[in-house]
């Protein structure tokens, strides 16, 4: 259900008792599009199957920014052609929808369904408060980045400064996913390595860590090796104190439940388009076309990624009762780290000047 392989007048499939995507089409234009996806029985989800998802749900503010998917210099770019395109099959339970015709950040909602019996109400409704609550779009940082001084902004010292810090929180998080507990059957050990896989690249593709050390390097930075960002001790050797405890955080929490994982992928895709869109400012719109942003925009890992980790963390919890305690609190403390982690960025953004070369 590709908007860029859809007709403008064409509608997407309607959603099938087993969990597949709904679009519900209300404009000529393709990414005029609503998206709703409804979470199905654990069962449904071989992970083999589910791969990153093929539909977009991204909205019109960066409609003026080609995107590369369509073409074949973008496919060999993302290491993928148009034929392997496959439609994801996806969990039930969520709507995606913009804000208006002009925003690129989509809200993200639950549904809560007491009739069904493999949701947690209680979880869907706290990730639905969290994301409300902590909506990273919504923090000054980006703002900040945005209108910041495009000298600085484009300064190597500062961006070196600024990709180290993020790309440190950002490798922390998915290094930790492979700690996540109580996901031991086969095929939840399948879809966690799904999600794995999808982050950290297989077959000679590009991992989402390359992706953004590249995208940084024709900003004009020197970012610093693969081999820098290890396990959390090496990290704390490289890092101000305030990054340090973000990951401090995600080492202890990644470990306990899975809620601290599921509420950073709920989050992930708003705050990569709120950094694509700060980013642009400075760099043009040739960002979004960058292969960290635009597998986000044209592929939606993160959508696929949200939803399983809701599902996850759902099944979890109705196997093990005892985590689901654990597991609200962590996700919880991790909306709260990851409001830190731009608080850190807003900071370093208002006073480049000590990093600026």
């Amino acid at each position: 259900c590709r908007s860029d392989r859809t007709s403008h007048d064409q509608q997407g499939p309607a959603a099938s008792p087993t969990g597949d995507l709904t679009s519900v089409t209300d404009s000529p234009c393709p990414y005029n599009t609503m998206f709703v996806a409804r979470l199905a029985p654990a069962a449904r989800m071989a992970a083999a199957a589910v791969r990153p998802c093929a539909v977009v749900v991204r909205s019109t503010a960066l409609r003026a920014a080609a995107s590369s998917a369509p073409t074949a210099e973008g496919w060999a770019k993302t290491g993928l052609r148009p034929e392997e395109g496959v439609p994801a099959v996806f969990p039930e339970g969520s709507v995606l929808k913009r804000e208006s015709e002009d925003d690129i950040f989509r809200q993200v909602y639950f549904e809560v369904d007491e009739d069904s019996p493999y949701i947690d109400p209680e979880f869907r409704a706290l990730v639905n408060e969290l994301f409300a609550t902590h909506k990273p779009s919504n923090h000054p940082f980006f703002k900040v980045l945005k209108e910041m001084p495009t000298e600085q902004a484009t300064n190597p010292g500062f961006l070196n400064e600024l990709y180290k810090r993020y790309q440190a929180a950002m490798h922390i998080t998915r290094a930790m996913v492979w700690y996540a507990p109580c996901l031991d059957n086969p095929l939840q050990r399948q879809r966690k390595c799904a999600i794995i896989a999808d982050d950290d690249a297989l077959d000679g593709k590009l991992s989402h860590h390359k992706q953004l050390e590249e995208m940084f390097r024709r900003f004009g930075a020197t970012p610093l090796p693969e081999e820098a960002f290890g396990n959390a001790a090496s990290l704390r050797k490289i890092l101000d104190p305030k990054t340090t405890e973000f990951v401090d955080a995600v080492e202890r929490l990644y470990t306990q439940t899975t809620g601290a994982w599921c509420i950073a992928e709920v989050l992930s895709d708003d705050w990569l388009s709120a950094f694509a869109d700060s980013l642009a400012a400075h760099f043009g719109e040739s960002v979004m076309t960058e292969q960290y942003f635009d597998e986000i925009f044209t592929g939606h890992v993160e959508v696929l990624h949200m939803l399983e980790t809701v599902s996850l963390s759902e099944e979890v919890m109705a196997e093990n009762p005892h985590m689901k305690a654990p597991t609200y609190e962590a996700t919880k403390e991790m909306a709260r780290v990851v409001d830190g982690l731009w608080s850190n960025l807003q900071e370093l953004c208002e006073n480049p000047k000590p990093y600026m070369i």
